[in-house]
């Protein structure tokens, strides 16, 4: 069990955690700010998406990549760029299924999450954290 959490497989489980972690951040305040404080869901999403950013970071770093790296403004600052490829991905994928194919706004959130899950830890891997351990 040990080997399987080192190396890229290892990375990418924690990730999986980070994410889910980041991702309850992210759907909680998407429900809330939609349907409590009744902003539109497009702009919920943005909300959310920025404080999941801050909670996936904070993990990514010390527990998925473990990075010991001494610049954390430079990582920080990928790691936002990273994550509003994923904003652009997700909000482009919820568009198309709640405007257009008329799906509910959840389930497209967490379909669109599952797609982006795997192309922000790749972005993350070889371009954020790629002098880490």
């Amino acid at each position: 069990m040990s080997n399987l959490l080192k190396g890229t497989w290892g990375q990418f489980l924690r990730y999986g955690v980070s994410g889910g972690a980041a991702f309850l951040v992210y759907f909680v305040l998407l429900f809330v700010f939609t349907e409590y404080l009744s902003f539109h869901h497009l702009f919920s999403l943005f909300v959310a998406y920025v404080f999941s950013i801050l909670v996936n970071f904070v993990i990514s770093r010390l527990f998925v990549f473990k990075s010991k790296n001494g610049k954390v403004f430079h990582e920080a600052v990928s790691f936002f760029a990273v994550a509003m490829v994923g904003l652009v991905l997700q909000g482009l994928i919820v568009w198309v299924g709640v405007e257009l194919l008329h799906t509910n706004y959840l389930l497209m959130n967490v379909l669109a999450s599952g797609a982006v899950y795997g192309v922000s830890f790749t972005l993350n891997k070889f371009l954020t954290f790629r002098n880490a351990p």
